[in-house]
């Protein structure tokens, strides 16, 4: 199971060693670290959230027995690659989006909207859409 927590931390780009024992008492947590905290004869994933140590528990709160927890962090890591997948096709639909829109420029104004007014606004949401993902962090390019 610690394996799989390995493979997470792997897959979030965060440290594999939730405390680094180098640096001064206080400081030591890799904070983003997710960790594995075994007690009351179950277990429950953590992640370090302070340098002090502090944890969140992203799967909810609570311990549960080994099996329930390593099919909940296996959905977690299959939940995480999906993730990838989607921001890595953000700019493949961004460049299919613009070339529809350059094809429709032509399309004269008795036809509705208009290609040139057509163009602007399918640049003007995948420019938002793009905007908004980069600014929360999810996209990567």
């Amino acid at each position: 199971m610690r394996g799989l927590v390995d493979q997470l931390n792997q897959i979030a780009g965060e440290c594999p060693n939730g405390y680094d024992m180098a640096r001064p008492a206080g400081n030591r947590a890799n904070v983003g670290t997710y960790v594995l905290d075994g007690s009351y004869g179950g277990w429950q994933l953590g992640r370090i959230c302070n340098t002090a140590g502090g944890q969140s528990q992203p799967l909810g709160g609570g311990f549960e027995s080994t099996r329930g927890i390593y099919e909940k962090i296996s959905a977690f890591i299959r939940g995480l690659e999906a993730g990838g997948e989607v921001q890595s096709s953000v700019p493949k639909m961004y460049a299919a989006l613009m070339k529809i829109a350059k094809e429709i420029e032509e399309v004269p104004l008795e036809y509705g909207l208009g290609g040139a007014a057509l163009l602007g606004s399918i640049s003007y949401i995948c420019e938002e859409a793009i905007a908004h993902a980069e600014g929360r962090g999810e996209l990567n390019q």
